[in-house]
């Protein structure tokens, strides 16, 4: 079963990240909406992010200690 999740505010080494999607059973992760906390506030995600696998098991990793989701 597919599940919807919002993290409204993720603090990671990368920075603090607002991410939605859809996992399941906390392995399969799709993220919809990517941003980061810039200096104006919420900016989009540049996906060429070369750390953007770390922080794919930065979001599961939370998804799988936090049972709210």
């Amino acid at each position: 079963m597919r599940n919807t999740f919002l993290i409204s505010r993720l603090v990671t080494p990368f920075g603090i990240f607002r991410v939605s999607g859809h996992y399941d059973n906390k392995k399969d992760l799709e993220i919809i909406n990517l941003d980061v906390m810039g200096t104006d506030g919420w900016v989009l995600f540049n996906k060429d992010f070369d750390k953007k696998e770390e922080l794919y098991l930065h979001i599961k990793e939370f998804l799988s200690t936090n049972d709210e989701f």
